[in-house]
C-alpha cells in the first residue's frame, strides 16, 4: 500500500522477537541508568531534599502507609534492587545494548 510516497507494510512479520525476552533484555539496561539519570533529574528539583535514589527509598520507608498503593504501587521492589545491582557491569551493558539494537533494529523493524 502507498501513502504519500511510502510504503507500508502491514502487517510486518518479526520473527526472531518471540525468542526475546524483554524482561531479561531491556529492564537491565533500563535498570543500570535509572540510579544516575533520577540522580540528575532530582538534582535539577529546587523544592525536595531528596538527590538520590537512596534517598527516594529511605522517604518511601518512612512514609510508606501514603507511599505505597496496593493496587499500584505495593512494594519499592524495583527501586530496591536498583539500589543494590552490582553484578552488571559497563560491558555488559554495551552488549547487551548492541544485542538489543540488533534485534529490535537490523533483524527487527528495519528488516520489513
Amino acid at each position: 500500500m502507498q501513502f504519500y510516497g511510502a510504503e507500508i507494510i502491514d502487517p510486518i512479520n518479526v520473527t526472531n522477537l518471540a525468542d526475546f525476552n524483554l524482561t531479561t533484555t531491556l529492564l537491565p539496561l533500563f535498570s543500570y541508568n535509572f540510579r544516575h539519570d533520577i540522580s540528575n533529574y532530582l538534582s535539577e528539583l529546587k523544592n525536595t531534599t531528596m538527590k538520590s535514589l537512596k534517598d527516594l527509598i529511605e522517604f518511601n520507608i518512612q512514609h510508606a502507609d501514603k507511599e505505597f498503593h496496593s493496587e499500584y504501587s505495593p512494594n519499592q521492589n524495583y527501586f530496591l534492587s536498583i539500589e543494590n545491582q552490582t553484578n552488571f557491569t559497563a560491558n555488559d551493558y554495551e552488549i547487551l545494548f548492541n544485542k538489543t539494537r540488533q534485534m529490535y533494529g537490523r533483524d527487527g523493524i528495519d528488516a520489513t
